[in-house]
């Protein structure tokens, strides 16, 4: 069964890892490592991820977990 995020301009750091099912630190380690992902940071330095940004999450969990389990 397909995840599907609820239709919402930002999601938080705890939103995106529960829909990942991955912890937080796993998702700022992930943003130091992948130039791609940058999500919008509040001057308090709140993470505020747009949809395209949990897609990119999406195919870097799968490239780095799921593939991996292939081999």
């Amino acid at each position: 069964m397909k995840k599907v995020l609820s239709n919402k301009k930002y999601y938080s750091i705890g939103e995106v890892a529960e829909f990942l099912n991955v912890n937080t630190s796993l998702l700022r380690f992930w943003e130091k490592e992948f130039k791609q992902i940058s999500p919008k940071k509040k001057k308090s330095g709140i993470r505020k991820f747009t949809k395209p940004d949990v897609e990119i999450l999406q195919i870097i969990y799968s490239l780095l977990k799921e593939k991996k389990n292939d081999n």
